[in-house]
């Protein structure tokens, strides 16, 4: 627990004692470069916020660049940003801007313009500092871009202190993290460079980080934006049936003998975290401090049980066990995370959507007094016409998708029973 506190104690957060930064209603934008393209991260927090508060409207865009800066991306603010009419952004550029010899000065002359834009615009802001390059770095030891990633968090530290806004430092993070995670055989592949089993076998991708590479991120923005930890939580006496709930209900319970069953109906489920992102689970504790679900009971009589969910063997528990209460989460294959998956498909879904629109809205013709030349036929005269129109067709079924996600996020009623097995 205290390494986990150490680390975690470098992703440096504002909102100490406040509540979990997003709310009901918001319209998220995550804006980035290929890191945000491919966007796990992304799609873990949205299936975070949707299966952890399934009655909230929100609206959550994927606006990440391949190739691109802060500077590059100024001028697609209007038509990739706020076209979407956002609330929040969580703005994650850095890499592309870092691996320049004048990469720092280039990441300071791009980061505070494309703010100070978005600020004006009345948006709330979540300034990420970039993830390292992953080549094995020792805490506080900084070698290729990475030195220039460390100039560039803490500026982007002093940058949010001075602007108001709230600040996520997952470069010392990661960088802490991976570095230690680089140690191991087998290290998990938190980018191409550590799938390779090997410390000296090593090659391949350090920059674009993995699944489990993005689930490390989506871990530090959670906890720095105060995410809650627990889904919901149940107490029932198996003598009586009594129960202390938060976030769910309790109701049928029927006692056999030792053997007891009841009904629990949730408001919150935890969030799904595919195949490929749980292997990041032996790096940060995202179960048990984001995805915690007790159940306890207590006054079983002394001895093993089996514990059934939905008629899926959930796992087999001691009275004692169970007095101290287990996390129903612990199981990924339980039927408490069907709501997660469903979440996960239907995100995937909206994203190619959004990309397949984004890619119409990111076609231009040359500039007045432009020396590029184009054919003839590339040259369309209303094209802001025909972009608005296009947006006018999208958008109605990207909402259709929200929609959809925010009835997939609603918890099913759960059967549950204890069956003694043994002593």
């Amino acid at each position: 627990m205290k390494k986990w506190i150490a680390i975690l104690c470098l992703g440096i957060s504002y909102l100490q004692g406040a509540d979990f930064l997003f709310h009901d209603g918001d319209r998220i934008v995550f804006i980035g470069d290929s890191l945000t393209v491919q966007g796990d991260y992304e799609k873990y927090i949205e299936n975070f916020i949707r299966t952890r508060y399934p009655k909230w409207k929100i609206l959550i865009r994927n606006a990440g660049i391949n190739g691109y800066t802060a500077q590059l991306g100024y001028p697609y603010i209007d038509t990739d940003v706020l076209i979407w009419k956002p609330n929040v952004a969580v703005i994650n550029w850095g890499m592309n801007d870092g691996r320049r010899t004048d990469g720092v000065k280039y990441y300071q002359a791009g980061i505070v313009p494309y703010i100070d834009k978005l600020q004006k615009n009345n948006i709330k802001i979540v300034l990420c500092s970039n993830v390292p390059i992953d080549i094995g770095d020792e805490p506080d030891k900084y070698t290729n871009f990475n030195q220039n990633f460390n100039e560039m968090a803490n500026f982007a530290m002093n940058l949010a202190k001075e602007k108001n806004l709230i600040f996520v430092d997952q470069f010392h993070f990661c960088h802490t993290l991976w570095g230690q995670n680089f140690q191991h055989e087998p290290a998990v592949p938190v980018t191409e460079y550590t799938r390779n089993i090997k410390k000296n076998d090593r090659k391949g991708d350090f920059v674009h980080a993995r699944a489990p590479g993005q689930l490390t991120m989506s871990y530090i923005i959670l906890k720095t934006l105060n995410a809650p930890g627990e889904v919901t939580y149940a107490a029932i006496d198996a003598s009586t049936g009594a129960s202390v709930v938060r976030r769910c209900s309790i109701s049928n319970f029927k006692k056999n003998g030792d053997n007891c069953s009841f009904i629990r109906i949730d408001e919150a489920s935890p969030a799904y975290i595919d195949d490929f992102g749980t292997q990041a689970f032996k790096l940060v504790p995202f179960t048990e401090e984001l995805n915690s679900m007790p159940l306890v009971v207590k006054n079983l009589s002394a001895g093993k049980y089996k514990l059934n969910i939905n008629n899926f063997v959930q796992g087999i528990y001691t009275d004692q066990d169970l007095l101290k209460g287990v996390n129903l989460a612990q199981n990924l294959a339980s039927p408490v995370y069907e709501p997660g998956k469903s979440v996960a498909n239907l995100i995937n879904k909206k994203k190619a959507e959004i990309m397949m629109l984004r890619g119409l809205l990111f076609y231009n013709t040359p500039a007045s007094g432009s020396n590029e030349t184009y054919a003839p036929w590339l040259i369309i005269s209303d094209l802001a016409l025909r972009k608005q129109k296009e947006f006018a067709k999208f958008e109605p079924k990207i909402i259709e998708l929200d929609q959809k996600l925010a009835a997939a996020s609603i918890p099913k009623q759960l059967n549950i029973s204890l069956e003694k097995i043994g002593r």
